[in-house]
């Protein structure tokens, strides 16, 4: 009988898994993430960028740069099959785009589509110096590499990979006066820029790719300018 167990959201990771042993497998099943549900509200989300006027950004096959810039409409989004088929590391889900000046119309991702009048292309500001944003980084570093669910995602190991490369790369002791300084360091490309489908049924990580908002930066990660990413101003990601 689990009925007095606490939450899991009331466990530390250290009691959680023992928590979770002890559900009935009935309890366990009724916890499980239904993907198709997942696939309608992905569907449900992106229609509401129908009749919303975009601009196309980051694309980079030599078709999608001649996009990049123009401006268009979102008529429609993908199937539900086609939904289902993303969210269980399958092909991109993607929205239907009337782009100016274009006979076709294109099918786009979410994640290179921005509204009109954003900012895009142009780096974004720095917030912190790199002493603060080298602090920053080592508690989120130390906090994900702690969660063992983080540890089983590519996405979020090539993240802590290039994170941990930049402050080995901004270490004041290794490198002299230089490394610490507070001149940013690109540390890399926007981690769903380009990403190829997961590959693997179902995760957490396929979600992620497909409801991605477009980067309003220049498309490259620096720590250094913390708070102006992503949406352009209010996201919590360098952009």
């Amino acid at each position: 009988n689990t009925s007095h167990a606490p939450p899991p959201t009331q466990l530390n990771k250290s009691t959680r898994r023992e928590h979770d042993s002890m559900m009935a497998d009935d309890d366990k099943a009724a916890m499980r993430f239904d993907f198709n549900d997942a696939a309608g509200m992905l569907i449900t989300q992106l229609s509401m960028m129908i009749g919303v006027r975009v601009k196309c950004a980051h694309l980079e096959s030599e078709t999608g740069k001649t996009l990049n810039g123009k401006e268009g409409l979102v008529t429609g989004v993908g199937t539900m099959a086609e939904a289902v088929a993303a969210i269980n590391g399958g092909a991109h889900f993607r929205v239907n785009v009337r782009v100016d000046g274009e006979i076709e119309e294109k099918r786009l991702r979410s994640i290179n589509l921005l509204r009109v009048g954003t900012r895009t292309g142009v780096p974004g500001k720095a917030t912190v110096p790199t002493r603060k944003a080298r602090d920053m980084v080592k508690i989120a570093l130390d906090s994900q590499m702690a969660d063992p669910d983080f540890a089983e995602r590519p996405d979020m190991k090539d993240r802590t990979e290039c994170a941990a490369a930049w402050l080995e790369a901004t270490d004041p002791e290794k490198h002299g006066g230089g490394g610490g300084g507070d001149v940013p360091r690109i540390v890399g490309r926007c981690g769903l820029l380009g990403r190829a489908p997961p590959g693997r049924s179902p995760c957490i990580e396929a979600i992620l790719q497909q409801i991605a908002p477009g980067c309003s930066g220049d498309g490259t990660v620096c720590f250094e300018r913390f708070g102006d990413g992503i949406v352009g101003g209010g996201g919590d990601a360098g952009e």
